[in-house]
């Protein structure tokens, strides 16, 4: 399956500089279609959701294959203050989709948001080298507000024995 479409250094509903809440009444991005890439590979200016009225990323019960990583998701874009979505970080209703990819460049952080990191209803879906419920380095708590991870659907698989294919909840 090739990827219908792909972001780099973006800014969801926080303004440029990184900081500054700019969110809308909704979720940052929604996703009701399949084979979505939500990703940027460099760690030093990454894609962040932040600040928004609904989850930073709902991926609707239609969609598919998604792929997500590298992203910033209800934290400043360095990752040390919380910048929260109202809802969840990321809320996932499909199935067969992937939250984080192996190694550092790859890596999610699902932070600060009011609502769960990751709120899994879908079956059969994926979340890997993601860091919820702390700072981009892993070292301090910048909690959400609800759970790290909340786990509804059957079949899903959370973290791997690959090298930085494992979560920090």
């Amino acid at each position: 399956n090739s990827y219908g479409s792909a972001s780099g250094s973006v800014y969801l509903r926080i303004a440029p500089d990184g900081v500054t809440p700019a969110g809308n009444g909704g979720d940052g991005l929604y996703i009701s279609g399949d084979a979505t890439l939500v990703a940027y590979n460099d760690q030093s200016r990454p894609s962040v959701i932040s600040g928004n009225g609904g989850s930073g990323i709902e991926i609707s019960n239609a969609g598919e294959e998604n792929l997500i990583y590298g992203v910033r998701i209800g934290t400043t874009r360095l990752g040390t203050q919380a910048v929260p979505n109202a809802v969840d970080g990321i809320t996932i209703g499909g199935t067969l989709n992937q939250i984080g990819q192996p190694g550092t460049a790859y890596r999610n952080l699902i932070s600060g948001n009011a609502g769960a990191g990751i709120f899994l209803w879908g079956p059969s879906n994926t979340i890997l080298n993601s860091y919820i419920g702390t700072n981009v380095l892993g070292t301090a708590a910048l909690p959400n507000g609800g759970n790290g991870l909340v786990i509804y659907g059957d079949h899903n698989i959370i973290g791997s024995s690959a090298a930085n294919g494992g979560n920090l909840i």
